[in-house]
């Protein structure tokens, strides 16, 4: 087998080093492996039996296929490029991965592969805890304005003239149990 052929199971391998290395979820697993089947669909090849290439010079070809091969069935031609571009990355670490001893017993490989890591930052990330603040209208001394910072943007909330302390407990409460329930949802 040429040095740039790669078996599903050889590719599997990859995934699941780079994965562990890379800290991926099992989302970003689920994708990557999509993305392989894909790229092994519209060459025509038999996932359990040929191997694909992942040599650079045959990537860029594999991917006009791909994208090809996804619109014929039906999905959507951004579907086709997500997949493209994932077998790239997928195809250019399992190409390296071999070039550069990862599959030798006790290679070191991921501990020198960090340029492979994706730089692009995450859009599904940890939220950051809000912040807030209480602000008093003009000429009085007890604020009825809550202004909270979020992730999503500014919130305002406006108490009614009269608010007791028991009100603004009740408030909190109801916002907390409200986060809490969409936290776990």
């Amino acid at each position: 087998m040429d040095s740039n052929d790669f078996t599903s199971r050889d590719l599997i391998r990859v995934l699941d080093e780079a994965g562990t290395a890379f800290g991926w979820s099992r989302a970003y697993m689920a994708v990557m492996a999509t993305s392989c089947g894909a790229a092994f669909t519209a060459l025509g090849l038999d996932e359990s039996k040929d191997p694909i290439s992942v040599a650079p010079a045959d990537v860029a070809d594999q991917m006009a296929k791909i994208t090809e091969s996804s619109v014929s069935l039906g999905r959507a031609p951004a579907t086709g490029r997500s997949y493209a571009t994932t077998w790239r990355r997928l195809a250019t670490i399992a190409h390296r991965w071999r070039r550069d001893g990862g599959a030798e017993p006790g290679s070191d490989f991921w501990s020198r592969a960090e340029d492979l890591r994706d730089k692009r930052p995450r859009r599904l990330r940890t939220k950051s805890p809000g912040s807030h603040s209480w602000l008093a209208p003009p000429g009085r001394d007890t604020p009825n304005t809550l202004h909270v910072a979020l992730n999503s943007g500014e919130a305002t909330v406006e108490l009614p003239e009269g608010t007791t302390a028991e009100d603004m407990v009740t408030l909190v409460s109801a916002i907390l149990a409200h986060h809490r329930g969409t936290a776990t949802e």
